[in-house]
């Protein structure tokens, strides 16, 4: 009985040895394939298409046509993509073509405004051609008034009242007159609302010109030696009837 026991063991290890030879089983010699066939086949021709593919034309003949939707698209959170062609590639041919291309729009734009207005009646009165005329009537006025005279304009970023001056400052600016912003407090960050560039009250200067309330706007002209100074929210216009007083 213990015989006929052992006999299957000896069996089983005198046939052991042919499986583990040098021609036997082999589990990590091979490279191992991670793909199917298939799939590496595609892998290899989409790798192949990157490597040789070719930067081609922009197609500015589909941006440029109103019929196409391209025409209007911004883009998936992106800018539009003429506008990035030509900050990509600013060659002279995509610098023409996108100029091209805002010219278009703003043309259709109009287009489509003059409709509204057509058919709706919804006529824009701040584009009042009477409106405009007049408010390029008064401005000649005062740059005219201001003619061989400055502005030397005194404020604090933290004075509302000094903020309310801002959008007179700034017109003055857009107008003609030359206008000098002096900062009389300490900060150094960007004054919002004041589109000029300012510069520091020198030392002495505040104790000098005696300032204790602003804003202080002087108006000086300096061909006659006289100066007109007035503190407070000012209009341009009141600073213009100042000026006739000098």
């Amino acid at each position: 009985m213990k015989m006929q026991c052992l006999w299957p063991k000896l069996v089983i290890l005198w046939l052991l040895p042919s499986f583990t030879n040098a021609e036997g089983l082999k589990y990590f010699e091979n490279e191992i394939n991670y793909w199917s066939s298939k799939e590496k086949s595609e892998s290899i021709k989409s790798s192949k298409k990157i490597e040789t593919s070719k930067k081609q034309d922009f197609e500015w003949d589909k941006y440029l046509n109103p019929e196409n939707d391209e025409f209007f698209k911004e883009g998936n959170y992106i800018p539009p993509a003429p506008f990035m062609e030509v900050y990509r590639r600013p060659t002279k041919k995509n610098v023409l073509m996108w100029d091209a291309y805002i010219k278009k729009r703003n043309l259709v734009h109009t287009r489509a405004m003059d409709k509204m207005k057509l058919y709706l009646g919804n006529v824009d009165k701040s584009l009042d051609p009477q409106k405009e005329k007049s408010k390029f009537v008064r401005d000649e006025s005062v740059r005219k008034s201001f003619k061989g005279k400055y502005v030397v304009f005194y404020f604090d970023s933290n004075c509302p009242s000094c903020k309310a001056m801002y959008p007179e400052v700034n017109r003055l600016v857009q107008i003609g007159v030359m206008v000098e912003a002096v900062r009389l407090d300490s900060g150094n960050d960007v004054v919002p609302g004041l589109v000029l560039p300012w510069q520091k009250i020198k030392p002495g200067e505040q104790e000098k010109l005696k300032i204790k309330a602003w804003p202080l706007t002087l108006i000086v002209d300096e061909k006659q030696k006289r100066v007109a100074r007035v503190t407070g929210v000012k209009t341009v216009e009141e600073l213009r009837d100042l000026v006739k007083k000098l």
